[in-house]
């Protein structure tokens, strides 16, 4: 004989846990919308229109286009929506091949015509980037390339090696740091480690662990671990979106007596008389707050930051497409053909020297 027990649901709870639901199926629905990402390439570009609608709240546009160009051209961008939209978008004209070459854009009417921003470019294979940032209105992106061969006598501009596509935002301002007072910081959340170095307890290496409200490393302390005895202190800023910003060096601090130090920066500052004695990074506005620049250590290192996008790989091109390697039984190397496009992550790294590496994930 079988034994049914009913089972009672509280109607406020299931109230609850389905309201719980809608707003998570809504919080997804709109990081979706959030970012607008397209990837086409053209058979034909000259004069080719090319429309995309933005939605209405979106934060992020990602358009990539790549065509092919036969002969010796000079390629003009049109947007005709919107009508200002060299202002408002980010554009990139590359040449694929083992790295990617880019050429500027340049200011140059053509008489009688619309057209007013060019390059003079070789044949071969080109990637445009279209990017902007920051929570816009819905409108229609659409634009179109002019490709014309020259006839007679022309000069090509010289490209650059391109630093990649997408909006890196400016640093939050400075924030303001407080005095701190002698005394371990009871006040403040931290975590007190010891580890012995004798049986008798007597010795050992001491390190403070300070954490934010929110439960944040801010700060790591060494007591005593600097050849003077001073404490050694490092420090940790926050972005405006709660992501690590920047990292401060360590600098040996004395008379506070493992207290909290909340004027690190400022010490760190006159320690190593450099304005800079942090690495910071920015990361892009979205979400995933992956980072995009990262300056080093030092003011000699401003103006030469690493920096890293994302895409994906592509089958047809030359530069982002990836061979497939599989091991035998016999162990050897099978050659499975390429990746499908997209079906992987492509981090493209350029160090401070201007290095590029391409990761396939």
């Amino acid at each position: 004989m079988s034994i049914m027990k009913a089972i009672r649901i509280n109607p406020f709870l299931l109230r609850t846990g389905v309201l719980l639901a809608l707003l998570l199926v809504c919080g997804s629905f709109t990081a979706a919308q959030s970012v607008f990402r397209a990837d086409t390439t053209l058979a034909v570009a000259d004069r080719h229109p090319l429309s995309f609608q933005i939605p209405q709240g979106c934060r992020e546009v990602d358009v990539t286009v790549r065509f092919s160009i036969g002969d010796p051209s000079r390629v003009t961008l049109l947007y005709f929506s919107p009508s200002n939209g060299m202002s408002l978008y980010e554009s990139h004209l590359c040449r694929s091949g083992l790295e990617l070459q880019e050429y500027e854009l340049k200011y140059r009417p053509v008489s009688g015509t619309q057209f007013e921003y060019n390059a003079n470019v070789p044949s071969g294979d080109y990637v445009a980037y279209f990017s902007r940032q920051g929570e816009m209105d819905a409108h229609e992106l659409r634009f179109a390339f002019a490709v014309d061969n020259f006839v007679g006598d022309y000069t090509l501009d010289t490209p650059v090696p391109y630093n990649g596509s997408g909006h890196v935002p400016s640093p939050d301002p400075a924030p303001s740091y407080a005095t701190p007072s002698p005394g371990r910081s009871l006040t403040r959340s931290h975590i007190l480690r010891r580890d012995m170095l004798d049986t008798s307890g007597n010795l050992f290496l001491e390190t403070l662990s300070y954490f934010d409200g929110l439960g944040r490393p801010v700060q790591t302390l060494h007591s005593g671990a600097s050849p003077s005895g001073a404490d050694l202190a490092d420090f940790t800023d926050y972005d405006r979106r709660g992501r690590v910003w920047r990292v401060w060096r360590q600098v040996p601090v004395s008379g506070l007596d493992g207290a909290f130090v909340s004027d690190l920066p400022e010490r760190a500052v006159s320690f190593t008389s450099d304005s800079r004695p942090y690495e910071e990074t920015l990361r892009e506005e979205s979400p995933l707050g992956r980072p995009l620049q990262v300056t080093g250590v030092g003011s000699a290192w401003l103006g030469h930051p690493s920096a890293l996008r994302y895409g994906t790989n592509d089958a047809d091109s030359p530069l982002l497409s990836c061979r497939r390697f599989t091991v035998t039984s016999s162990g050897g190397l099978s050659d499975g053909g390429l990746y499908p496009s997209g079906s992987l992550e492509v981090v493209r790294s350029t160090d401070e020297d201007g290095h590029v590496r391409l990761s396939f994930l």
